[in-house]
């Protein structure tokens, strides 16, 4: 199985995704003018699967084929503590990606507002490496061979030009009910063979889970693993398990509440910026 096909939900975009790989591994040919998808950001708020999906992408599109180079882009591989330094680290990394013709560079980039921050900072470096990306992303002389994967979890805080190069800028949104109870089915009920349960214990947990990410899910999972692990030796999983599961859920609701009231804040303050 590809790994993207273990990802529950965003259908759309995955043919989407499908479709950008593969006419660039069917119809690429050296030296000649590759019209292409420039870049896809992902934003969203923590948890979502935004990295999950690009590191998808590159299992099952770009590692296995010889085309494609991929390259990790942090502030620690493109910054420099002396002047003018830092523009030359990057037009540096476009001359290599132009020269060679002979692959098509994909170029990754997670915690995105670190490095394509807004100009509007008064931070000297921030607004040396966002132009310099800038025109790495698309510019006058940016090379056709590249790919840019994105990703950010605050999306006011990345600047406007960028925003406008990626061809597609995609919102990563929390499970629906219905993909929440696929993840609770996957991730709790088959994992530790929980047998007696019924439709109506899956669609209470969605209800209640409502809002939660696939990394929420995730958590809940390892919460209970000691405890379900126990609990199969005396043949009381349904019961307690059931419980633990209400608890657990209970517990991440408070527990998120306070973190996302924190994230909205702070991209408020970016967008009044």
């Amino acid at each position: 199985m590809q790994a993207m096909d273990s990802i529950v939900g965003n259908d759309d975009l995955k043919k989407q995704i499908n479709r950008i790989f593969m006419k660039a591994i069917k119809t690429y040919k050296p030296g000649v003018n590759y019209k292409h998808n420039t870049g896809i950001l992902f934003h969203g708020v923590p948890g979502v699967g935004k990295s999950m999906i690009i590191g998808a992408i590159l299992k099952d599109y770009v590692y296995p084929y010889e085309l494609f180079i991929h390259k990790e882009l942090n502030k620690s591989t493109l910054t420099s503590s002396k002047i003018n330094k830092t523009a030359k680290v990057v037009d540096d990394l476009r001359k290599q990606i132009k020269n060679d013709i002979h692959h098509i560079y994909i170029l990754e980039i997670d915690e995105a507002d670190d490095i394509l921050k807004r100009r509007t900072h008064n931070r000297h470096y921030a607004g040396e490496l966002t132009s310099s990306m800038l025109k790495l992303i698309e510019g006058i002389d940016s090379p056709d061979n590249k790919i840019v994967l994105a990703a950010t979890n605050y999306i006011g805080d990345i600047d406007y030009a960028i925003k406008t190069r990626f061809n597609m800028v995609i919102e990563i949104l929390p499970p629906s009910k219905e993909e929440l109870k696929l993840m609770i089915k996957k991730l709790i009920v088959d994992e530790y063979d929980i047998c007696d349960y019924s439709e109506s214990m899956l669609e209470i947990w969605a209800k209640h889970a409502k809002g939660f990410t696939g990394r929420d899910i995730s958590k809940i999972s390892i919460e209970l693993d000691d405890l379900l692990w126990e609990l199969r030796n005396v043949n009381s999983v349904t019961k307690l398990g059931f419980e633990h599961i209400n608890m657990s859920i209970a517990k991440r609701i408070s527990y998120n509440s306070r973190i996302r009231k924190l994230a909205k804040e702070h991209t408020i303050e970016g967008e009044r910026e």
